[in-house]
């Protein structure tokens, strides 16, 4: 009798177990008209149709708890959740700041910003000055990310989040860089690049 107490107890208790586990629903949302300003709890704004092409960056916002996402420097949507996963696409870039405003803007050239399958530990050695590892084979399409770190005065190169490259970099003074992030968008300005002369300027979001 005592043997089929505790059975009976411990198939309520996984029975419990599970019913936690297994979310009961999902919140839809509810769609607004304004990108902007204040939403109501569940509340979202998302016209993905205003810039259909590009890079995506989405923007995190802790103390606001609100998300905006932008395409190509567009804003496209604000504050929502399942609809984000039809525009996204492996290599977009997510960032979570603690700032109170998650507006972007159009930076004149990238600047500087803030384990692989088949990692060995000759990837971690320091590199000397003018030294530098080149491997793209590791990958060979998707999204590029170029990472600059202060700390070991070297430049990392991903490729749809596999390194496939890094260069000793040399940095005057010894303050720290700060954390920053570009993206480099869709087109060229009017401008003549400061980092390619000769070429016409790209254009980046910061």
């Amino acid at each position: 009798m005592k043997f089929l107490k505790i059975l009976a107890l411990s198939v309520a208790l996984l029975a419990t177990v599970q019913a936690v586990q297994q979310p009961s629903a999902h919140t839809k949302g509810t769609p607004t008209g304004k990108p902007t300003g204040p939403l109501k709890p569940g509340e979202y704004w998302w016209k993905p149709q205003l810039s259909p092409s590009g890079p995506l960056m989405v923007l995190v916002s802790i103390p606001q708890q609100t998300m905006h996402v932008y395409r190509n420097g567009i804003l496209i949507g604000y504050d929502f959740s399942q609809l984000l996963f039809s525009a996204t696409s492996k290599g977009g870039t997510v960032v979570v700041g603690d700032g109170k405003t998650p507006v972007p803007h159009l930076a004149s050239n990238p600047g500087l910003m803030l384990a692989p399958k088949d990692f060995a530990p000759e990837m971690l050695r320091p590199l000397a000055n003018d030294e530098y590892d080149w491997n793209p084979e590791r990958s060979s399409s998707g999204p590029i990310t170029i990472v600059v770190s202060a700390a070991d005065r070297a430049l990392y190169v991903y490729r749809n989040g596999n390194p496939i490259g890094r260069a000793a970099v040399e940095i005057v003074g010894s303050g720290s860089l700060g954390d920053r992030v570009y993206s480099l968008l869709e087109g060229t300005t009017d401008r003549e690049s400061s980092l390619a002369p000769g070429r016409a300027a790209r254009r980046w979001m910061s």
